[in-house]
C-alpha cells in the first residue's frame, strides 16, 4: 500500500452511512500510552489515537494499521479533538473503509458498556451499603431467580434491598423493608485453621513469615440472612466482619425493626420461627459439609439456634 497524503485537499464527497461520522470512542485507562492504539489491530486501516508528549505534538487521533514487524504503522495524525476525529473518520473512509462496519460495531459497543458502567456507578452511589460478590448459600422461595453457590451483588438502600447479578443493574430481587421480616447478621466471622494462640506461637518462631504464614489462612465469613413472608434468603460476604457489617446496616435495620414492630404486639412470637430454625439447621449442615464451616463451629453455632428457639 503506498503511503497516503492528508486530508484537505481530498474532496469529501462519500455518501451514504457510511459517510457519517460516529461518535468518539470510549478510551479505557490502559489503552492510553505513548504507543498508538488502534480500534481494530489489521492489516487495513483502522482508526485509533496516541497520548504523546507536547513536545512530539500532544495527543491524537490517528489511522494506520498493523505492520508486517508486529508494530503498528500511522499513516496519518489529527488533533486530540471533536473536529480531528471527524477528520480522521473522513480519511479512513476516503482511503480504505474494509473495516468500517467492524469499527462502527466496536464503537457501538464502547458506548454501550460505558453506559452500563454509568448506571452501576449511580446503582452504587446511592446505595447505603453495597455488598459485592457475595454467595448465595442457599434459602427458600426465590429458587427461580437465585442460584446457590453463585454469586450475586447486594444492597440496601433507604428503603428497599436489591439483589443483581455481580456487577451488573438488573434486577433480580427487590424487597421493601416492609416486605422483610427479619435481617441477620452472624457469625463466625474471622475463623482460621489455626488457634490464636498458634498463629501468636508461629509468629513468635518464624517472625514476619511465621505471620504471613499464620493468617495467610485466615478468612471472613458473614452470613447475611433475610426473611421475608414467602421465604428467606442467606448470603456469604468474605469482605467485612459481621460486627463492622451490623454497624453499616444499622439504618435499615432499625427501619425494619420499627416496620415489624408496628405489626406485632410487645413480645409477641413472630411467625414462622420454627421453619426459619429448621431452615437454619440446613443451611448450617450445608455449609459444613462444604467445608465453609468446621465441626466445632457447626455445633456451636446449632447450640445458639437451639437455645434461642
Amino acid at each position: 500500500m503506498a503511503e497516503l497524503g492528508g486530508l484537505e485537499d481530498e474532496p469529501d464527497d462519500i455518501s451514504g452511512s457510511i459517510s457519517s461520522v460516529p461518535p468518539k470512542p470510549v478510551i479505557m485507562t490502559y489503552e492510553w500510552g505513548d504507543w498508538p492504539q488502534l480500534l481494530i489491530d489489521d492489516r487495513h486501516l483502522s482508526i485509533g489515537w496516541q497520548d504523546r508528549p507536547e513536545k512530539k505534538g500532544g495527543p491524537s487521533y490517528l489511522v494506520g494499521r498493523a505492520s508486517f514487524s508486529g508494530g503498528t504503522k500511522v499513516i496519518e495524525r489529527f488533533a486530540f479533538t471533536a473536529e480531528g476525529w471527524a477528520k480522521a473518520w473522513r480519511f479512513l473512509m476516503r482511503n480504505d473503509n474494509a473495516l468500517a462496519d467492524r469499527i462502527r460495531k466496536e464503537l457501538a459497543s464502547r458506548a454501550e458498556a460505558q453506559r452500563a458502567r454509568a448506571e452501576l456507578t449511580n446503582l452504587n452511589g446511592s446505595a447505603l451499603v453495597n455488598l459485592p460478590a457475595v454467595t448465595f448459600v442457599g434459602g427458600y422461595g426465590a429458587e427461580e431467580t437465585l442460584t446457590a453457590g453463585q454469586s450475586y451483588d447486594l444492597r440496601f438502600f433507604d428503603d428497599h434491598v436489591l439483589v443483581t447479578p455481580p456487577g451488573q443493574t438488573g434486577t433480580l430481587i427487590e424487597l421493601n423493608y416492609g416486605e422483610v421480616e427479619e435481617l441477620e447478621i452472624g457469625g463466625p466471622g474471622i475463623v482460621s485453621r489455626l488457634s490464636r494462640g498458634q498463629q501468636v506461637g508461629m509468629t513468635m518462631a518464624f517472625g514476619v513469615l511465621g505471620a504471613a504464614l499464620a493468617y495467610t489462612d485466615t478468612k471472613i465469613q458473614t452470613l447475611v440472612r433475610i426473611q421475608k413472608a414467602a421465604g428467606e434468603l442467606h448470603f456469604l460476604c468474605t469482605a467485612i466482619t459481621p460486627e463492622a457489617l451490623r454497624v453499616e446496616l444499622s439504618r435499615p435495620l432499625g427501619v425494619i425493626r420499627t416496620g415489624r414492630a408496628g405489626h406485632a404486639p410487645p413480645g409477641a412470637r413472630q411467625p414462622g420461627e420454627p421453619a426459619a430454625a429448621i431452615a437454619e439447621l440446613t443451611r448450617l449442615a450445608s455449609m459444613l459439609d462444604n467445608g465453609l464451616l468446621t465441626r466445632d463451629e457447626f455445633d456451636h453455632l446449632k447450640a445458639q439456634l437451639l437455645a434461642g428457639s
